[in-house]
């Protein structure tokens, strides 16, 4: 917002110094002077623009594209029949429906769904951590987290996740999908 700010300002200035120059009827270097400040103004205002965009598109909530969501079904199906349960982030409407689309996406590749949960409560931009219940589950677990990888969604090992942080005893036969905010 401030470099759009001052690109405004910018193009005030050199319009008023070019109302001036024109009146005045100045030399060459003038007006030289006056087009490198003008697309000073002009650059700063485009900057801010771009910035002002990229800053919009972190508040919108994840999706998948359709690739994406095609690519994770066929490769999730591999292992159907297999259990996950999803925890999303206390208090979130966005991590809850990051969670639940990921619950249809599960549900579709023929994975058997467990209770969801919203008692997650680690604190961390663009968090997903896939875990385990029991050690038998590990190789599983690999092969989700590297399904995720896969098409371009960051997922965190299990430790990552802060003692304490969830609201539920992991079942030993279910691997559990953790879904921080956005």
């Amino acid at each position: 917002m401030e470099l759009f700010i001052i690109g405004l300002l910018c193009l005030t200035f050199v319009s008023i110094i070019g109302i001036f120059l024109s009146a005045v009827k100045q030399s060459k270097s003038w007006k030289i002077i006056l087009i490198c400040v003008l697309l000073i103004g002009v650059a700063c205002s485009i900057i801010s623009f771009y910035r002002s965009e990229s800053m919009l598109k972190t508040l919108q909530p994840r999706i998948f594209s359709l690739d994406q969501e095609s690519q994770l079904i066929e490769k999730l199906s591999e292992k159907k029949g297999s259990t996950v349960a999803f925890m999303s982030r206390m208090n979130d409407g966005e991590s809850f429906d990051y969670a639940e689309k990921l619950t249809s996406i599960f549900k579709e590749a023929g994975w058997n769904i467990g209770r969801p949960n919203s008692g997650f409560l680690e604190d961390r931009p663009g968090f997903l951590a896939v875990c385990f219940g029991d050690d038998d589950l590990n190789i599983l677990t690999g092969f989700v987290r590297q399904v995720f990888e896969d098409i371009d969604i960051e997922c965190n090992p299990c430790s990552d996740i802060r003692e304490g942080s969830y609201s539920e005893w992991l079942k030993s036969d279910t691997i559990y999908v953790f879904v921080g905010r956005m």
